[in-house]
């Protein structure tokens, strides 16, 4: 009977999280760390309705990827960018360089790297989410990244601008690379995501009332917080807002996440690392496959309206051994 009530309790739990994210429900009622007996498994392939599992199961897509230069000229800032994006053909680790976008239109979402360190640290990740159905836009930041400076130095505010002049670049027709030409479709709000002082820069250009910009959809805070921006924060219209952070971070303590949730009104989910480092559980860690769903099924709700991702979000929240949901509303 134990065993029967706590499976009833954790599948309201879940139902609850699927009906307030769909509803887009503001209350102040949060949920604590629910667990779950199952994981979400992502599936190669197109739906299929021979069954509901196989039905609501996400498609996922071969991955390109290009280079590119881009000049902020009005403010004298280079940016070299790792786009990664959905092509046509099975998902695997093969990357096409320069291939044409799969045919459709894919969310934005723009990555942001932590200090001394590079895009390319977080490849992997890129990677999964390009799978996963989005064009992930990764710009080495020129004053803080370790692929362009030998002597990188914080640039958290300066970085803001830079997310959204890429934006801007990828969502105007002209300056968009040509394998993306009709991928992207400026009428759909984008996303942000950041590690560590880049997820400062991505909760400052969601979330600050001096950087924010209104084009962005949802941020993804990966052991990040809300310090260093001039403005107030969630003081607008915020985006839909999940933070993961590791309970084990020794570089910037759990309690920067714990908040960042805390000041935001608006749709939110923490979810904790179970035994997670600052780093590793985003770039080499066994449990990044699993933050790659969970974050890939976050966006798909809030940037798509995407009613099967919705309701794989408890599991995807709750892995044993790995994720736990700390708190949403």
């Amino acid at each position: 009977m134990g065993l029967l009530v706590g499976l009833l309790v954790a599948g309201l739990l879940a139902s609850s999280i699927i009906l307030a994210t769909l509803a887009g429900a503001q209350t102040g009622t949060e949920t604590t760390t629910a667990t779950t007996d199952t994981a979400n498994t992502q599936t190669s392939g197109t739906s299929s309705s021979s069954s509901t599992k196989a039905a609501e199961a996400p498609v996922t897509y071969a991955v390109g990827v290009l280079h590119d230069t881009w000049i902020d000229t009005s403010r004298g800032r280079t940016l070299a960018v790792t786009i990664r994006y959905p092509i046509a053909g099975a998902s695997g680790a093969a990357e096409r360089t320069n291939a044409p976008a799969a045919s459709g239109t894919f969310p934005l979402v723009v990555f942001a790297h932590g200090y001394d360190v590079s895009a390319a640290t977080y490849a992997a990740l890129e990677h999964e989410l390009a799978a996963a159905g989005f064009i992930v836009a990764a710009p080495d930041f020129p004053l803080s990244s370790s692929a362009v400076s030998d002597a990188p130095v914080r640039d958290i505010v300066a970085q803001a601008t830079d997310v959204s002049f890429l934006i801007s670049t990828l969502l105007t027709p002209t300056t968009r690379p040509t394998p993306l030409a009709r991928a992207i479709t400026a009428t759909k709000k984008a996303a942000v995501v950041g590690h560590s002082d880049g997820a400062v820069t991505a909760a400052g250009v969601a979330y600050d009332s001096d950087y924010a910009d209104a084009r962005i959809g949802a941020a993804v805070i990966l052991s990040g917080g809300a310090f260093d921006f001039p403005g107030s924060w969630f003081s607008g219209a915020n985006p839909a807002l999940l933070a993961i952070h590791g309970d084990a971070d020794d570089v910037n303590p759990y309690a920067s996440s714990s908040a960042l949730y805390a000041q935001d009104s608006g749709s939110k989910m923490l979810v904790t690392v179970l035994g997670g480092s600052h780093l590793g559980p985003f770039t080499t860690d066994p449990v990044r496959p699993a933050i790659s769903a969970l974050i890939a099924d976050f966006l798909r709700v809030h940037l798509s309206g995407d009613r099967p991702a919705a309701s794989r979000l408890g599991a995807d929240a709750n892995v044993p051994g790995e994720l736990a949901l700390a708190a949403s509303a």
